[in-house]
């Protein structure tokens, strides 16, 4: 008979820790570290922060988590091509062979990120707040 009980988080760790290794060393042949790198970037104009970048690098993979530019500022001289590049610049120097995001699907932020050479990897129906999501992804130089 299986028993199915409510747990802790922090009474599996040991277990996964342990359970993880055969299906990493299968997959990966080692066991990558899977502790997030975190990257954050600012944007100021006349000392007033006008954008922010928060992300995150895990195991070769650079996620943009938030981007946002004051609304006084959108489209107007750069500022989230600027934030976004420079964490591109700051991934593709530490050796990461992706970046990632997950933005509005049919937004002015999806085609902002498409515009800079992101393409789609998946649609999310109804995902959260019950709209659609799209994840858009890059590689340097070249998509796969």
């Amino acid at each position: 008979m299986i028993d199915i009980r409510p747990a802790r988080t922090s009474d599996l760790s040991a277990f996964l820790e342990a359970a993880w290794d055969d299906v990493e060393q299968e997959h990966f042949g080692y066991r990558p570290d899977w502790a997030p790198v975190s990257l954050a970037f600012d944007a100021w104009v006349n000392d007033r922060r006008v954008g922010a970048l928060l992300g995150e690098i895990i195991t070769g993979v650079a996620t943009v988590r938030q981007l946002v530019v004051s609304p006084a500022w959108r489209s107007t001289v750069g500022i989230g091509r600027a934030l976004l590049e420079t964490f591109e610049n700051a991934a593709w120097d530490q050796g990461c062979h992706k970046v990632t995001l997950r933005t509005y699907a049919d937004s002015r932020a999806e085609a902002f990120y498409r515009r800079r050479g992101y393409v789609p990897e998946a649609r999310l129906r109804q995902d959260l707040g019950g709209i659609d999501w799209v994840i858009l992804s890059k590689w340097p130089l070249s998509t796969p």
